[in-house]
């Protein structure tokens, strides 16, 4: 769907160079030619992705996402420490990170995030059954939670 050579690529705040980026219906890879080494990133583990004007956190203009690293197949431990070199309670169950994607041209970002668009609309998340779609009048439950499958059967009587 697009290809982007000549961008650097941000896991949280460490540099892994610059490298080409392919963004394909399924996935997001960004490949680091000299070293040979990249990521591959299934499309749905884009929990969310933005255009990131230069701000004090990240003086770059950028195409921001964030990865939920348990659907990418991804292990993630934050380093212990901050800016300030103060303690971070670690959290074991860190699931996202930020992965920040800067192309040479920064024209370019605009285009990389509408073709992420299309990307995302092509994997839709699985839609998970909700209250509401669930029909209390289906299954007469007791206060203990147990289901009365004869008045299930019989109907109310």
């Amino acid at each position: 769907m697009a290809t982007e050579n000549m961008v650097v690529a941000y896991w949280e705040r460490d540099c892994l160079g610059q490298g080409n980026l392919f963004l394909t219906d399924r996935q997001l890879i960004w490949i680091n030619p000299t070293s040979r080494k990249g990521l591959r990133l299934p499309v749905p583990s884009i929990v969310v992705h933005a255009v990131s004007a230069s701000n004090e956190s990240f003086p770059e203009p950028c195409l921001f996402t964030l990865i939920d690293t348990s659907k990418a197949g991804v292990e993630y431990t934050p380093e212990p420490l901050d800016d300030d070199g103060e303690e971070i309670e670690e959290n074991e169950d860190v699931k996202t990170v930020a992965f920040r994607l800067i192309p040479a041209d920064s024209s370019h970002i605009q285009d990389l995030f509408a073709t992420l668009n299309k990307c995302q609309e092509l994997n839709p998340e699985p839609e998970e059954m909700s209250d509401e779609d669930y029909d209390e009048d289906d299954e007469e439950c007791h206060e203990n939670g147990e289901v009365d499958h004869d008045e299930e059967m019989n109907g109310d009587q």
